[in-house]
């Protein structure tokens, strides 16, 4: 059972103290945030997990970098759109540490449509030029990739963005991806 909303986002303006301890310290400094969420759930009433999927707006390249490394499209580097980046981020609910639950095949099913649907809710509504992430781990590169039609004869059955150019193997680990739209 997947269960999504049409455009159900929810925005979180919380304010916390910024971690100075934290790896992106200085790349978000003073930058305001825009950050939204989504929950929806994977497997069937008896054995499913609730995931949430976050998009948190950029605002300056510094991320980019850091998630990208020297990535270029079209020769040039990849970069902040006019149109908008935003960060794309996905686990269980009720985990912050990026738990790994074995899914059978039905429940990852649901889960790459899940995330497929919800980038392709928030492109409807954002037209943003560039979406990326990094693997949490080195094992969820071959989904990715596979999910994004990295190696694949017969492109995925998801609803996903028209007219894009995906990126794989980005940044110093080569565990960086990035979705670059028709508005980038």
């Amino acid at each position: 059972m997947n269960q999504w909303n049409w455009h159900e986002f929810e925005v979180d303006d919380s304010s916390s103290e910024p971690d100075e301890l934290d790896d992106y310290f200085d790349f978000n400094q003073g930058d305001p945030e825009e950050f939204v969420t989504r929950e929806f759930w994977v497997g069937s009433a008896s054995d499913g997990y609730l995931y949430v999927i976050a998009f948190n707006r950029v605002y300056g390249d510094g991320l980019i970098k850091t998630y990208l490394g020297d990535a270029k499209f079209n020769d040039e580097p990849v970069s902040l759109p006019e149109s908008g980046a935003w960060i794309v981020t996905f686990g269980l609910a009720d985990s912050e540490n990026y738990d790994h639950v074995q899914l059978n095949p039905r429940q990852q099913r649901d889960l790459v449509t899940g995330v497929a649907c919800a980038l392709y809710d928030h492109y409807n509504v954002s037209k943003s030029g560039l979406y990326f992430w990094k693997a949490a781990r080195e094992e969820l590169k071959g989904a990715y990739d596979s999910a994004l039609g990295f190696g694949r004869v017969v492109p995925p059955k998801i609803k996903f963005i028209p007219l894009t150019n995906n990126l794989n193997g980005l940044g110093d680990q080569r565990r960086g991806y990035a979705i670059i739209t028709k508005y980038y």
